[in-house]
């Protein structure tokens, strides 16, 4: 469909299906370049949260998930079981259906940020969905789904909600929804809204005069829909019995003092510190193509004079400055359960592709080519890492397999194996003596280290169905291992009445 088509009655054809030219290439583009970047994550390769549902593949546990404020994702996983599309059974569909959610929501912020070039759609949709930071999500492949279906409900709910107030309580409904199986949707929904004003603030006035409104209205369905999802989930709690946890509940007053300062700290690692999952290099380019942009914008202001533009631009980026920076570690900051892994800071790469967006609009011809320049480089960086990512969970896999057969063996060679029935494994390292070195949090780390994971890669590389040893056994098993040898060492591998206990190295 054309562009011309596409303005076309708004009332006969919704926009919201359709697609321009401009769009359909950006998407199209974007989505090759995603390809590129995670085709590894098609091959088989598991996080330490998926080895437990690839072996067996059951519902997640309603209580836990209450506890979460995730209840909805329960009743998801039966839905999909029912449907033989269980994730734990089909990785390569949810691998799919996350990429092109991914691009989709790229294209839903483009409109809310009224952005119709190809080269500044370019920029929002490829951070939007190349930031390394999102590849994790991509590693644990029984959850990709479980970010696809909130993420693509929500970004379309916020896009629908004003066109009329009957949208607006579908929306709503579909936001709390979308919390219901993966709050951190919030955080993306948050920097898009933040930057939403950002871009109308660095336009003359007049230029779109029915932009407040709609914005109010976004901006109370989003609020709303935060209020009505912690409102449920309370209630849904005190139903169940099922308290809430961390997760789903606010920090104390005498939290907010450590969780600044915690945040203090992440900052300076999110945008001057290296990572495993993001080196120093890439940080200082990104930094340095903002900077340039925005020195070259002011030099012209004021060779020109045009200062009203330059106030404009100049309260655009302080509101992101002010607003969006404390953004890229989440509204979900404020949660008892925060874990600022790199799954929880993607909107770091919205704020980086609305930042440059806004910033190449402003350019004159010859700084837009050195900005595209310096994007290209910056994405070449982006894709780089993602394939060392998972080329890097593939030798984790490897080594843990490896491990884990070598470990079954020791365990055959046990006195009445045949009355083994439990399995208990003390200690375990979490990485290997010859690290792999995109290990960042619990991504490709050793699933021999996470005390949920020990037992499921045993019995995917034996086929036993061994189980975790009750509560007594593992305590005595645990006292046993203090003092025992530790593995691979003669005697690190015994019975222990019903059980087999094998005594690692603690880190």
């Amino acid at each position: 469909m054309t562009a011309s088509a596409l303005s076309s009655s708004a009332d006969s054809k919704p926009r919201f299906w359709w697609l321009s030219q401009t769009e359909a290439r950006v998407g199209l583009f974007v989505l090759l370049l995603s390809l590129v970047a995670r085709w590894q994550a098609l091959s088989p390769g598991y996080s330490i949260d998926d080895f437990g549902y690839i072996v067996d593949d059951k519902p997640y546990p309603f209580n836990q998930l209450v506890s979460q404020g995730r209840a909805l994702t329960y009743f998801l996983r039966l839905a999909l079981g029912a449907l033989g599309a269980s994730p734990a059974n089909s990785e390569p569909l949810s691998m799919v259906l996350l990429t092109l959610t991914l691009v989709a929501a790229g294209l839903i912020v483009c409109r809310l940020w009224s952005v119709h070039g190809f080269a500044e759609s370019f920029i929002v949709v490829s951070f939007i969905a190349l930031h390394p930071y999102q590849s994790e999500m991509f590693t644990f492949k029984t959850a990709e789904l479980y970010l696809a279906v909130p993420l693509g409900c929500s970004f379309a709910a916020i896009l629908a909600g004003t066109r009329s107030s009957r949208h607006w309580v579908v929306s709503l409904a579909a936001l709390v929804c979308s919390a219901f199986i993966y709050q951190a949707v919030f955080n993306s929904l948050a920097m898009a809204l933040m930057f939403s004003v950002a871009f109308h603030l660095s336009r003359p006035a007049g230029s779109d005069p029915t932009f407040w409104q709609g914005f109010r209205s976004q901006l109370k369905l989003f609020l709303a829909a935060i209020i009505l999802y912690f409102l449920t989930a309370s209630a849904i709690g005190r139903i169940s019995g099922v308290p809430l946890g961390a997760r789903a509940t606010f920090i104390g007053l005498n939290e907010i003092g450590p969780r600044i300062h915690q945040a203090y700290g992440l900052y300076t690692t999110l945008f001057f510190h290296s990572e495993p999952i993001l080196p120093i290099a890439t940080k200082v380019l990104l930094l340095l193509t903002l900077a340039f942009a925005l020195g070259a914008y002011l030099a012209n202001t004021l060779r020109d004079g045009a200062y009203s533009a330059g106030r404009r631009v100049a309260l655009a980026f302080a509101l992101i400055l002010v607003v969006g920076l404390p953004l890229c570690v989440g509204v979900v900051l404020v949660l008892g359960g925060w874990w600022p892994v790199p799954r929880v800071l993607a909107q770091t790469g919205w704020f980086w592709g609305g930042s440059l967006a806004l910033a190449y609009s402003l350019a004159q011809p010859l700084v837009k080519r050195i900005i595209l320049t310096g994007v290209v480089v910056i994405l070449v960086s982006f894709i780089g890492i993602s394939n060392h990512v998972f080329r890097d969970q593939q030798r984790a896999n490897m080594r843990d397999l490896a491990t884990a057969n070598r470990i079954v063996g020791r365990i055959e060679e046990l006195p009445e194996f045949d009355q083994i029935q439990y399995l208990v494994l003390y200690g375990g390292n979490y990485q290997y003596r010859s690290p792999v070195t995109t290990a960042q949090g619990d991504m490709n780390i050793s699933a021999l280290f996470a005390a949920w994971s020990k037992v499921p890669v045993i019995n995917e590389v034996s086929g036993y169905a061994l189980q975790p040893a009750p509560a007594a056994l593992y305590a005595k098993a645990n006292v046993f291992c203090e003092t025992a040898p530790k593995w691979p060492a003669p005697g690190s591998v015994v019975k222990l009445d019903a059980a087999a206990v094998v005594c690692m190295m603690k880190p």
